[in-house]
């Protein structure tokens, strides 16, 4: 199945959306030191502090995924973005919270795969793995 241009476009900016709306808010909750965030960093074992460096990284990454044209830094947050999302997942699913509480990361890795992918059809980059 081939999509049309207009298609893909309208795929890509819908997950890419999706991601970078969800990146944004949990970057500004980081930031903000929300306090069931800081909760869920205890309850995983990590530093309070980590929240300020993964706050400015969601927020940059996800500001990154809606600009257009900047191809590199483009890469590198889908990169943190699958880091991110993945790493939570396993941290979660070995704490405490357990398989169901990793569903929540793993359903937004969801959409960041076709995003990805419409990223690169849409700009006409290979895929490579």
């Amino acid at each position: 199945m081939c999509m049309s241009s207009k298609s893909t476009t309208i795929w890509y900016w819908i997950t890419t959306g999706l991601i970078a709306a969800f990146m944004l808010m949990s970057g500004i909750g980081h930031l903000a030191q929300d306090q069931m965030q800081v909760d869920m960093m205890q309850q995983l074992g990590y530093p309070q502090h980590i929240l300020i460096t993964l706050g400015i990284a969601k927020v940059l990454g996800a500001l990154v995924l809606i600009v257009p044209r900047i191809r590199v830094l483009k890469e590198w947050a889908y990169a943190g973005f699958t880091f991110d999302l993945l790493g939570a997942a396993i941290a979660i699913a070995l704490s405490p919270m357990g398989f169901l509480g990793a569903l929540l990361p793993l359903a937004f890795f969801i959409p960041l795969v076709p995003s990805y992918l419409l990223w690169k059809r849409k700009t006409g980059q290979n895929i490579t793995l």
